[in-house]
């Protein structure tokens, strides 16, 4: 008031945190990810898995399309069709398709699209910037990714087959592979709204992070400063 300043005239600018930086994230996942500018996109969800028809993917990106009628969710599949199946390309091929089909093309991100395997420091880094992990396949042989989600603390959505309900028990929510992708998109809400830490993280990024603190507040008061110039 000194100053003849106005409280409601000041832009306050908060504290925030470089999140990439503080998750310690590998300089080749920090490459990948800079062309998806995940920003505040939420839920991200993690498929890790190759691209082959019995993982289901098509409803993976189904359900991210329901999901982004009310949210930006993202799609993430670390795994290549195999090089030496011309089936698996192909199906990489139909998936491209019904992405652009549905408006969400910009949404579903392949990292193997190309034949490469994603690296495994990658994927362990993918494990804690995802908000869910999605496991929709029709047959598995195991179920690594139920492990590594687990010791990531991250909520798991996966389809309700034997080898994947032997592992996670009470600790996942299942759904059916031939469910409407609507369905799945509620109960992968529902698994991401009701774990804390995967809720108030995607909050953090959204309003915290300093990307989202220089757009929200930075750069606007920057672009007001300059036109007042």
């Amino acid at each position: 008031l000194a100053l003849g300043v106005t409280p409601e005239t000041v832009t306050v600018v908060p504290n925030g945190i470089d999140v990439d930086a503080f998750l310690g994230l590998h300089s080749a996942t920090l490459r990948r990810l800079e062309p998806l500018r995940l920003g505040s996109a939420h839920p991200i969800v993690l498929v890790p898995a190759r691209v082959t028809p019995r993982k289901n993917l098509e409803l993976a990106v189904r359900v991210v399309a329901a999901l982004r009628r009310d949210d930006d969710a993202r799609l993430i599949v670390t795994g290549p069709p195999d090089p030496h199946d011309t089936a698996g390309v192909r199906y990489l091929g139909r998936l491209r398709r019904l992405a652009r089909d549905l408006d969400v093309e910009r949404a579903v991100h392949f990292l193997g699209e190309h034949g490469q395997q994603t690296p495994p420091r990658v994927v362990a880094d993918l494990y804690r910037v995802a908000d869910v992990l999605l496991l929709p396949s029709r047959d598995e042989g195991f179920g690594l990714p139920i492990l590594e989600a687990a010791a990531c603390r991250l909520p798991i959505v996966c389809a309700d087959i034997p080898p994947l309900r032997d592992l996670a028990g009470d600790d996942a929510a299942y759904i059916d592979p031939a469910a409407d992708a609507a369905d799945v998109a509620a109960v992968v809400r529902h698994a991401v709204g009701s774990a804390a830490p995967a809720r108030f993280a995607a909050r953090i990024r959204a309003a915290y992070g300093w990307n989202a603190v220089y757009a929200r507040r930075i750069e606007p008061l920057l672009a007001e400063v300059a036109a007042g110039a």
